[in-house]
């Protein structure tokens, strides 16, 4: 079936309306394509979301109820985190590696 030309003009003024939102008058701009293949940012990135001082969900409390418990958690980098439940009921976590041969110590939850 084919199209008519009104129907068409509609079509083309509504993709042009979608694809100038969201509106540079609200302050929104576009996200530029370097942001997913420039190196230099990935490196950022990866500084400032992954290795800054930020939380990480690695589950519920409730998981990790009795001292001893304890369960890894990989960061995407490379390494992971082992979080625990120490024997006066504190949740502690750690760099999941042995400082004098540089091993992972634990895997998996306990």
């Amino acid at each position: 079936m084919k199209e008519s030309a009104e129907s068409l003009e509609r079509r083309i003024e509504a993709l042009r309306r979608m694809k100038s939102f969201p509106s540079r008058e609200l302050g929104i701009e576009d996200v530029p394509a370097a942001r997913y293949t420039c190196g230099d940012y990935f490196r950022l990135e990866c500084e400032r979301v992954f290795r800054g001082p930020v939380w990480l969900l690695v589950g519920r409390t409730s998981d990790l109820a009795h001292p001893g418990d304890h369960r890894t958690f990989e960061t995407g980098l490379g390494g992971s985190i082992i979080v625990l439940r120490n024997g006066t009921g504190e949740l502690r976590a750690f760099h999941n590696v042995c400082q004098h041969r540089g091993s992972e110590v634990v895997s998996g939850c306990g």
